[in-house]
């Protein structure tokens, strides 16, 4: 899925909406969604500011980076965020976000030395076997020996001290194109319904940002195609 590149109209454009989102970020960077406030209200909120974030861009990888910045702390305290490549076996790291600065550093140097495989006990590869979010509700020790390959994936997970974690299928017109893997820590909370109905909502809003993304850069690159063409027959024409 190679980047998009916007001409500089649509560069301006979207400018300013980036920067009208960035804006209403700075409003939220502190959110937690709880189930102790009012919190139908608060989710509501939350997935609509999402949306417009999501919104702001053209280019897929940069919406799956906003994604996992949206993410933390509302939904984590730490996430992962994974795409399916076309192959359907091949899982690409797109984005990692933490509260703890610490734990991103954990987390991008586990993903380079252990990168899930399609057939791996990872959450991340679990969900997108099936297609439906993998809960680990209370995450143990047995939980941990259940996902990791080694002893140093164990320890590098074990440092990341998840308490409970949800991967998040990322699916677009029925096709499912990557993974938010998402876990509290040392928050100590605990995934629940409410949370995962939130999770599941912002990885179909992703998707759809995704997908959109995509499609718009196979179109900008089909009219290129055909101009390329076009100016060829006429260069015929004239000889």
């Amino acid at each position: 899925m190679p980047p998009v590149e916007v001409a500089d109209g649509e560069k301006a454009h979207l400018g300013a909406r980036r920067g009208a989102a960035r804006g209403r970020r700075r409003g939220r960077n502190n959110r937690v969604i709880t189930r102790d406030q009012s919190s139908a209200d608060e989710g509501v909120r939350f997935l609509a500011e999402a949306g417009q974030a999501l919104a702001a861009s053209l280019d897929w990888e940069q919406t799956l980076m906003q994604v996992a910045k949206l993410a933390v702390p509302a939904l984590a305290d730490w996430c992962i965020v994974d795409v399916l490549e076309e192959d359907g076996v091949t899982i690409k790291q797109v984005a990692v976000a933490a509260a703890d600065p610490g734990k991103e550093d954990l987390l991008r140097e586990m993903r380079m030395l252990y990168p899930p495989t399609i057939d791996s006990p990872q959450p991340a590869a679990r969900s997108l076997r099936s297609g439906e979010p993998a809960l680990f509700e209370e995450f143990g020790p047995a939980e941990l020996d259940a996902t990791t390959r080694d002893e140093r994936h164990h320890d590098l997970i074990a440092r990341l001290d998840p308490k409970s974690a949800v991967a998040i299928p990322l699916v677009a017109r029925a096709r499912t194109i990557g993974a938010l893997t998402l876990a509290f820590s040392e928050s100590g909370r605990r995934y629940g319904e409410a949370e995962i109905v939130l999770a599941t909502e912002l990885g179909r809003r992703a998707a759809l940002a995704v997908d959109n993304a995509i499609l718009f850069s196979r179109e900008r690159e089909a009219r290129a195609r055909a101009e390329e063409i076009a100016d060829r027959l006429r260069d015929l024409e004239v000889i």
